[in-house]
């Protein structure tokens, strides 16, 4: 029962339902008898040739195509009203928004939904080339969707953006500003640090002494202990 009320309930888009748009009528809604006869409804449709019936649906086809362009055109409306366009220059300093980028850091409470501010050097068609740290191998033109403009004059005491991974052997590395804290921890009692890195805030995770996060760090190390 809930389907056949789906199938005779008129759609938003074309106003009509998709049992009339499939046959060319509307649904019997009553369990009681049929109040039409037999014989009328036989006669209906012996008088009714292919043609015309082909011609109904086609009309039927139409109407509900034109609903549909109008509907389309309705919703495409709301939705430019919902999009700033952004008057972006070159030169501009942007943030970029991750969503479609993988990115490695040490913490998970460093991956920030926005990364930068970078440099606007192009503009490309509607999109705009930006000037990446070349640890980023990703292609370096994004749609102004993904651009927020940065401050030119951010707060005092206001948090920094990361610097640019360095590249160590190939692979990225977070520089360490100063190890902060020590524990053995495990069974193993394995020696681990708290760090502070370079131009963040302190990180409360632990690390592993012998973790590629430590591999250039031996006078830091030595320092500490």
């Amino acid at each position: 029962m809930a389907k056949f009320a789906d199938n005779n309930a008129d759609s938003a888009a074309t106003t009509l339902s998709p049992f009339f748009m499939n046959h060319g009528f509307h649904p019997r809604m009553s369990f009681g008898p049929d109040p039409t006869s037999y014989e009328a409804t036989r006669q209906r449709l012996q008088a009714q040739s292919a043609g015309e019936l082909t011609a109904k649906m086609d009309e039927i086809l139409v109407f509900a195509k034109k609903h549909i362009s109008e509907a389309q055109e309705v919703m495409s409306r709301q939705a430019n009203k919902h999009q700033k366009d952004v008057d972006y220059e070159i030169g501009d300093m942007v943030f970029l928004n991750s969503r479609n980028i993988k990115i490695q850091r040490p913490s998970k409470k460093l991956n920030d939904k926005m990364l930068g501010p970078f440099k606007i050097i192009a503009k490309v068609g509607r999109a705009f080339q930006l000037e990446l740290p070349r640890t980023m191998l990703i292609h370096n033109v994004f749609h102004p969707s993904l651009l927020q403009k940065a401050a030119t004059d951010p707060l005092p005491g206001q948090k920094q953006s990361p610097s640019p991974a360095i590249i160590v052997n190939n692979q990225e590395e977070w520089e360490v500003d100063e190890i902060l804290n020590s524990r053995h921890f495990g069974h193993g009692r394995r020696l681990q640090y708290q760090v502070k890195w370079h131009n963040w805030d302190r990180d409360l995770e632990w690390y592993n002494a012998d973790g590629k996060e430590f591999v250039n760090c031996e006078d830091l190390i030595q320092e500490y202990h």
